[in-house]
């Protein structure tokens, strides 16, 4: 049974950018750098939305950069295309070893646990474990980095893709939000972080906030955790493409 959080930014979407961004996924998961649609269906607009909603809905796609794509335009058809992080075998690897983490993370989670209490353990996991800090993309900007068995080194981006990966296979409902924030000095830009729902509540949650306090402390405090949308007063954000939290 699907949540209201699969596929939340698809729904966002109208008919045509529908069918382009079952087109990118399909092709992505048979790790097709080459797309084709029909022509005059695509624009740079249309094309930046639709990638996007896909990489946010689907974190578990790592190895494409979604940054960098050309757009082809012809009488017969139009053409995407991606260059990919990682080629095909490390592609396998890597998904494999992902898939392997998630399971055991979440396998770890008490059963008789509430949405809320398993997304607390998840949300201090990733807090104590990973270190702010810019690998390459493939590592920085995706699920890789912060698994990764080497450093656990990601940025804002990654994590939030990690969160809401590991949320996903939990059964919370979880999705992805790109914006800005600004922390003070030096400290400002755009910006990921999640919005999950407790069971009783949306709410947002800023993992990557959390790292330098649960780092000093070894463990993470509830300050970044469980935010309504009054208390992120620091982040701007398209609120007409997210839930309220209230």
């Amino acid at each position: 049974m699907y949540s209201w959080a699969y596929q939340y930014y698809r729904r966002k979407l109208n008919g045509k950018q529908q069918k382009v961004y079952d087109r990118i996924y399909r092709c992505w998961f048979t790790n097709n750098r080459d797309i084709q649609l029909p022509p005059f269906l695509l624009d740079v607009d249309t094309a930046s939305e639709v990638v996007q909603a896909v990489i946010k809905d689907h974190p578990e796609i790592f190895w494409v950069n979604y940054y960098r794509y050309t757009i082809r335009h012809s009488v017969l058809n139009d053409r995407l295309h991606f260059e990919f992080y990682f080629d095909d075998y490390e592609n396998k690897q890597l998904s494999i070893e992902a898939s392997s983490w998630k399971k055991r993370i979440v396998s770890k989670l008490p059963k008789h646990f509430s949405n809320r209490d398993k997304a607390w353990v998840l949300f201090d996991y990733l807090a104590r474990q990973v270190t702010y800090g810019k690998q390459n993309d493939g590592y920085s900007q995706t699920i890789i980095g912060p698994m990764s068995k080497n450093n656990h080194i990601s940025v804002c981006e990654g994590i939030a893709k990690s969160y809401k990966y590991l949320c996903d296979e939990a059964g919370i409902p979880c999705i992805i939000v790109f914006g800005d924030v600004n922390f003070g000095e030096n400290r400002s830009g755009p910006h990921a972080w999640n919005i999950i729902d407790t069971g009783s509540e949306l709410r947002h949650v800023d993992v990557t906030a959390e790292l330098e306090s649960a780092h000093y402390k070894g463990k993470a405090s509830q300050s970044n955790f469980l935010y309504t949308d009054k208390d992120m007063k620091n982040y701007i954000w398209n609120r007409k493409r997210t839930p309220l939290c209230y």
